[in-house]
């Protein structure tokens, strides 16, 4: 099983910026540049996807918009 998770915002400067989700929540790695670079480096990979393990707690995010005058 592959698994791919990442967010991605836009900068003060107007910039697309892209991080990984960690697969027991938060964030990880470098800041990436574009959606490309995410999908490749955020990517993992399963060997067993079916395990008899608890899952960790979902993270939780919260997303504003702040409107710009």
């Amino acid at each position: 099983m592959s698994v791919t998770a990442f967010v991605g915002w836009v900068g003060g400067d107007g910039s697309a910026r892209y991080e990984c989700v960690l697969p027991g929540g938060g964030l990880g790695g470098n800041v990436l540049a574009t959606q490309t670079q995410a999908e490749t480096s955020c990517s993992q990979t399963f060997a067993d996807a079916l395990v008899d393990t608890p899952l960790p707690p979902k993270p939780v995010y919260q997303i504003r918009a702040i409107p710009v005058a």
